[in-house]
């Protein structure tokens, strides 16, 4: 036990050592995803209560606000400073592996438990610079878990009624899962009440009341808008990315022997198939032993189980919607150390960990190229942010943010957090002032037209060249004006006035 003590110990640290480079640096992976989330919970923070989170990919559709509060404390800590939260993170990965070290030792063993450590950290290294909100039910999964191997093995409510919150929590966090989640838990809650005549355990689906109420509540304040965007959905009203079912089996198949286990990433993805296979053969050999433990039974349940229900949405499975089963495969193998020749073992851990080790190996060159130079890099826009404000002899200047995909978001948390920085100057969004300051975000590679020529002169409506330009690393481009009482009085166009309607 020491050995595999001491292995867990030492590649955990490594992994936690390679999810924290960014911040690190103080950097992190600052897409348009993770700004509109900090815008949202700047929102919250300034006492703006909110029942709705960020949409989901069907036209009328929310995920719950739970990502969003979840993250609010590390946000009034850090007074709104990105870095302080990726600490969280960074702080919350650690702390739910050791409570999944508690809860799985129940379950399992204490080496299984030990064991699935270092593969959880590894699997979570590619992800920790950019956490959104599928993360959250990604961290509640081996909790779902264990907590319905517990009710399966005592019958006893508590387990349920816990098995049922996480569920729905993991709905409030990332719809995609939490639903199919929500319903194979209920499902299953519901054989075992029929099977062992225990009715009053039905009582316990009355906590799902508390992560769906802000649901309910947004429903019934928006004509049931949610409710129609899922009727509309099923009913092929909403035909948005759909495709056809043989397209659709292939897909799901195609994932589930890919990314979808979780075990291996980039070059190595080819080898999650070898790994599947092997919980395959063994699972089976079980089986047919009769010795079909529960743990296994339930593993393929809901993780088979989702991709089966998977079926009833219309497109393909995007990374954020399996993104939170991939904990379950590892915790599976990792409980194998006693099922199978332990050499065969420990040989098939260690090429997983050493895997892990070169891509986060490669995590450390990529981010030593991307710090500052990307255009999604958080040092980098808060260069520009830093470098508008100081370059500024007034209190108040206009400020208009190009982007190619028309939100923003990025940019626009940079310059409300650039504005803590610098009290004694003023930001007004999309408003000319005497100086005005045109930010351009760079065209993606793959269409270059997406550069903003034509954006000043149609929707800012300035005509005239800018006294002072500043090209950065990141690609961005500043141009700073001198309007004359006149130009102020040419309004731009509205449609600028946007600050994060597209959730």
């Amino acid at each position: 036990m020491k050995k595999i003590l001491f292995i867990t110990i030492f590649f955990s640290i490594i992994f936690v050592f390679f999810s924290s480079w960014f911040v690190i640096n103080k950097d992190l992976i600052f897409h348009t995803d993770i700004a509109r989330d900090f815008l949202l919970i700047d929102e919250i923070a300034n006492k703006k209560i909110t029942l709705i989170g960020p949409r989901a990919d069907w036209k009328g559709l929310f995920h719950g606000p739970l990502w969003l509060y979840f993250n609010l404390p590390a946000f009034l800590i850090g007074q709104g400073n990105p870095i302080i939260v990726a600490w969280y993170w960074i702080f919350i990965l650690i702390l739910f592996s050791i409570f999944y070290y508690l809860a799985i030792k129940k379950v399992f063993d204490k080496k299984t438990a030990l064991l699935f450590i270092p593969l959880f950290l590894s699997s979570m290294v590619t992800f920790s610079s950019n956490f959104y909100n599928p993360i959250g039910a990604l961290l509640l999964m081996p909790l779902l878990y264990v907590l319905i191997i517990k009710y399966q093995k005592t019958n006893k409510m508590l387990f349920l009624a816990l098995s049922l919150l996480i569920s729905g929590l993991m709905f409030q966090f990332q719809l995609a899962v939490g639903g199919p989640m929500l319903i194979l838990t209920s499902l299953y809650a519901l054989y075992q009440i029929i099977k062992n005549k225990t009715p009053k355990h039905l009582l316990a689906f009355l906590i799902l009341f508390i992560p769906l109420s802000t649901f309910i509540l947004f429903d019934l304040r928006h004509d049931f808008m949610q409710f129609r965007a899922v009727i509309n959905h099923f009913n092929g009203v909403e035909k948005y990315n759909s495709i056809s079912l043989i397209d659709k089996i292939t897909n799901r198949i195609g994932t589930i022997t890919n990314q979808g286990l979780g075990f291996f990433k980039d070059k190595f993805s080819f080898l999650n198939l070898v790994i599947g296979s092997l919980i395959s053969i063994i699972i089976s050999y079980l089986f047919y032993k009769k010795k079909f433990k529960t743990e296994y039974f339930l593993f393929l349940y809901f993780f088979v189980g989702f991709y089966i229900l998977s079926i009833f949405y219309q497109g393909v499975l995007l990374i954020h919607y399996y993104l939170p089963l991939t904990p379950l495969p590892l915790l599976v193998f990792s409980s194998f150390n006693e099922k199978i020749n332990k050499k065969i073992f420990y040989i098939f851990y260690l090429i997983i960990i050493f895997a892990n080790i070169f891509t986060g190996l490669k995590q450390i060159s990529f981010a030593n190229k991307y710090i500052g130079k990307d255009k999604t890099s958080w040092s980098g826009l808060l260069n520009v942010a830093k470098t508008t404000y100081t370059n500024l002899d007034r209190s108040e200047f206009g400020l208009y943010l190009y982007a190619p995909d028309m939100y923003g978001y990025s940019q626009k948390y940079a310059f409300l957090y650039g504005q803590t920085l610098y009290p004694n100057k003023k930001m007004v969004f999309s408003q000319k002032r005497n100086i005005t300051f045109l930010i351009y975000e760079p065209a993606p590679q793959s269409m270059p037209w997406l550069d903003g020529s034509g954006w000043k002169s149609g929707l800012v409506k300035i005509d005239k060249e800018p006294i002072q330009t500043i090209k950065f690393p990141n690609g961005f481009r500043m141009e700073k004006y001198i309007l004359t009482d006149e130009e102020l009085t040419i309004q731009s166009d509205s449609i600028l006035n946007d600050w994060v309607s597209q959730r």
